[in-house]
């Protein structure tokens, strides 16, 4: 099978460490170009990876590609994606899709005109550990879900080379969209839409470092979200069901499973496989080359990044203070 060709927009952090890795384990593709306003870190990353050609101009993706990443900072995305579409390519957005719904709605109808895949980067769906929890779920032998909490927090870990996760109309937020989108997806994936919600910020200028998303979800379950950029948090999915409690982290490659009444202190003390972040890369990327060949939809598609912003969207359209400790009135004694 010949593999797409895929020019790779963007070469920050991402596509560094996620992307050009995954791609280079994955048969499916083949990056034949780099495309970055930096021209000598571009020609860097080409000759460290074995990429053919580097341009400057996302215009002259069409001559190197028939599809492309985009990973470029959010408020790009759609001006990206609707050039790349006119000119015929497949897309693969990292994540977020967009800063808006309207961005979002914009996207998606650029790829519909087009006839083009549109396809976004929540590639936490692709770890082993958010597999067996998609399944596990569907095989009902948890039994109804009651309860759903995710903390995601590693102090702001990474290594970005630019500063727009700082700026909110370039980021289209703080750490709920930035570093919590992948949560909010999983958390849809997972359980289904939701029914009512409480949103809690450090921020009232979307700028926020920690937040805290309460949902009660139409099946019924509660889920809980907390995300920090200040705090390095258990990094993990916690689901309880009427049978049973899983225990899963964010992204990896185990999890525990325990029946009702049981407990975690029965398990042995036995170290997690260390997470093949390359391969789980690579299977978004066979993902999307079976999408551009026509064999499937894509896992995530534009509806799927379009329904993450829209719940983000209302997030901030409602949020409430979170409450810390120097919050609290303090009486002061007044001598007459």
């Amino acid at each position: 099978m010949t593999p797409v060709r895929i020019a790779m927009v963007g070469c920050g952090a991402i596509a560094e460490l996620g992307h050009l890795p995954g791609a280079a384990v994955a048969p499916d593709v083949e990056v034949t170009v780099l495309i970055d306003r930096d021209e000598a870190r571009a020609r860097a990353m080409a000759d460290r990876f074995g990429i053919a050609h580097v341009e400057t101009d996302i215009a002259r993706a069409a001559d190197h590609a028939e599809a492309a990443i985009v990973a470029l900072p959010p408020h790009l995305h759609r001006p990206a994606a609707e050039t790349l579409f006119a000119a015929g390519l497949h897309v693969l957005m990292e994540k977020p899709l967009a800063t808006s719904v309207a961005d979002s709605d914009a996207m998606i109808a650029a790829a519909a005109k087009a006839d083009r895949v549109l396809a976004v980067a929540m590639m936490r769906r692709f770890a082993r550990s958010a597999r067996y929890l998609k399944a596990l779920i569907a095989s009902d032998m948890l039994g109804p879900i009651r309860r759903y909490h995710a903390a995601s927090g590693a102090a702001d870990a990474w290594p970005s080379r630019s500063p727009f996760t700082f700026d909110a109309a370039q980021a289209g937020g703080g750490a709920l969209i930035s570093n919590g989108c992948h949560d909010v997806d999983l958390m849809l994936w997972l359980l289904g839409p939701i029914d009512t919600l409480a949103f809690r910020s450090d921020s009232d200028a979307r700028m926020e470092g920690n937040c805290v998303l309460e949902c009660r979800m139409r099946s019924g379950a509660e889920a809980i979200i907390e995300v920090s950029r200040t705090c390095t948090l258990s990094n993990e999915i916690r689901i309880e069901g009427e049978r049973g409690v899983v225990i899963a982290p964010l992204m990896g490659e185990a999890i525990t499973l325990l029946p009702h009444g049981a407990s975690a202190d029965l398990l042995p003390d036995v170290a997690p496989p260390p997470l093949q972040y390359a391969e789980t890369m690579a299977a978004q990327l066979a993902d999307f080359a079976a999408a551009v060949r026509g064999e499937r939809a894509p896992i995530a598609d534009g509806g799927t990044g379009r329904d993450m912003i829209a719940l983000v969207e209302r997030c901030y359209a409602e949020a409430k203070p979170l409450a810390f400790p120097w919050d609290v009135p303090v009486k002061i004694a007044v001598s007459a």
